[in-house]
């Protein structure tokens, strides 16, 4: 037996030591924030858009678990609001400078009756 409790941490989404090590959701923000502010045109690369997708998702899912259960986001509106921002700029740059892999992962659902996107 392995003394190492991170054995294979990476490969198995349900290993114990995740829950116990999984970071607020205000401090997931905070650092999109950061990776959004270190590279202005963090939504041409392919990576980044797939991180903040994830983010987004993420602190989606969060809020909804918390309204579900008839409780408070542990998010700040202002938090939510720059996410709004980051889900705005995906969708707008999403013709130009989504990869295949995000078209796959995140695909944009239209209704005919949408305004086309710039």
């Amino acid at each position: 037996m392995s003394s190492n409790n991170f054995e294979g941490f990476f490969e198995n989404p349900d290993h114990p030591e995740i829950a116990k090590n999984e970071p607020p959701p205000q401090k997931i923000v905070e650092a999109l924030a950061v990776m959004c502010s270190q590279a202005p045109n963090w939504y041409t690369k392919p990576v980044m858009r797939m991180i903040a997708h994830g983010v987004c998702s993420k602190i989606a899912g969060i809020v909804q678990d918390a309204l579900d259960e008839g409780t408070r986001p542990e998010i700040h509106p202002a938090w939510a609001a720059f996410l709004m921002l980051i889900q705005e700029r995906l969708i707008t740059s999403y013709e130009q400078y989504a990869d295949d892999e995000e078209r796959e992962a995140y695909p944009l659902d239209h209704d005919e009756n949408d305004p086309p996107q710039d």
